[in-house]
């Protein structure tokens, strides 16, 4: 009966060990952006660098601001900046990660966090070229 006591509160420690941030978003400088487009198969550019085709999830640091760009032949280009700010996840540590929580946050970099997370463009189409 002792070690199941004592089994129950470690693993409650271990839960209450892991930042908010961290489990939300993951841990460590880089978070994972995920980008889409409509109609899909647009090339990905972020900061002037190809990462991919939509829909694709891309590693970008946190502390950083990031350009995107879209690219899709008979679409204009769609651009948008990834901003890097505070990651409001953070603040669950208040009611469920206690001040470890909040440390274990601040040390592996999830207080901050990139926005948008979670991207969907809709391309426009580009207006046909007329002869004349």
């Amino acid at each position: 009966m002792i070690s199941k006591t004592f089994s129950m509160c470690g693993v409650a420690l271990a839960l209450l060990s892991i930042g908010c941030a961290t489990i939300i978003t993951g841990p460590g400088p880089e978070q994972k952006v995920r980008i889409a487009s409509e109609p899909r198969g647009a090339s990905v550019y972020i900061d002037g660098q190809y990462k991919g085709i939509t829909p694709t999830s891309v590693p970008l640091t946190r502390k950083d601001h990031h350009a995107l760009r879209l690219e899709l032949v008979g679409f204009a280009n769609f651009e948008k900046e990834i901003e890097s700010g505070f990651n409001a996840w953070f603040l669950g540590n208040i009611l469920i990660g206690g001040i470890i929580g909040m440390l274990v946050d601040a040390i592996d970099g999830a207080i901050a966090g990139l926005t948008p997370n979670d991207l969907t463009a809709k391309l426009i189409p580009n207006a046909p070229t007329v002869k004349r």
